[in-house]
């Protein structure tokens, strides 16, 4: 994947620089190739997003004109401030079917992602992250995923040194 460029700010370490910056926007960064692709597979659908945070990705993915609704369960207290997050979390999974479901990092060692794909029963996954063994979500997730869904496209995202993640839209 590609890796950015730290030498051009001696003053902080990558850790640093990157502690700072996913408080500010998200946890992953955002990449056009990746933009583009969610955009196209949800254009009809609309998107839910479990795990919004400050809505940084939901605010991108509206400004291309894709119907986002976002939820946070506030654990972390960064709600909304880029986008219109309401204070919920994976229940409103039941609510959205007709939408495609977005999980951006999903929290590691966690049920969370688990728990809200296995109450989905629409059509579209789109999944930020690291892929089984990596620092996102439970094995849990990733083998009902593995199971119920298919693998419709993989974008290698701009990633911070030493990561994995990518962006992957699955289909029923």
């Amino acid at each position: 994947g590609k890796n950015y460029d730290y030498s051009a700010n001696p003053y902080l370490s990558r850790f640093v620089f990157r502690e700072k910056l996913v408080k500010i926007y998200a946890w992953a960064i955002t990449d056009p190739n990746a933009l583009k692709a969610i955009v196209r597979a949800t254009k009809d659908t609309g998107i839910v997003e479990i795990g919004a945070g400050k809505g940084y990705w939901a605010s991108l993915l509206a400004n291309c004109g894709v119907n986002v609704v976002a939820y946070d369960n506030g654990e972390d207290k960064y709600i909304g401030g880029y986008y219109p997050v309401e204070e919920a979390g994976i229940e409103m999974v039941a609510f959205h079917q007709d939408k495609a479901l977005f999980l951006c990092w999903p929290p590691y060692a966690t049920s969370m992602a688990y728990d809200c794909v296995s109450k989905y029963k629409g059509n579209i996954l789109i999944y930020i992250g690291e892929n089984y063994g990596g620092c996102n979500a439970d094995d849990k997730f990733f083998h009902f995923v593995s199971k119920n869904f298919k693998l419709d496209c993989r974008i290698d995202m701009v990633k911070w040194e030493g990561l994995h993640d990518n962006l992957y839209i699955y289909k029923r």
